[in-house]
């Protein structure tokens, strides 16, 4: 089965190595060579590492917050922009 978001033309090869990365580090683990060879034409060891550690950051997060039923405060920050202007409106 291939997957819709990895054929699209909304998204460009470096785009796609990383979903394709993302998707089986996230429901694998493990990931196979030939996704991890498509992420090296991109990116350097370290980005990889770095990618791979956001990945496990962002899954560590879901495992907290889903079980403990947290709840989104409807007045959280919405998106990165509105984030630093936030921060720039409290200085």
């Amino acid at each position: 089965m291939t997957i819709p978001r990895l054929t699209s033309a909304e998204f460009n090869n470096q785009e796609r190595a990383v979903l394709q990365y993302t998707d089986e580090v996230a429901q694998k683990v493990k990931v196979i060579d030939q996704t991890f060879n498509a992420l090296k034409n991109f990116f350097s060891e370290q980005t990889i590492v770095e990618l791979t550690m956001t990945i496990g950051y962002y899954e560590m997060v879901a495992r907290l917050l889903v079980p403990l039923q947290v709840e989104l405060d409807g007045s959280s920050v919405g998106s990165a922009s509105e984030l630093i202007g936030r921060r720039a409106k409290s200085k």
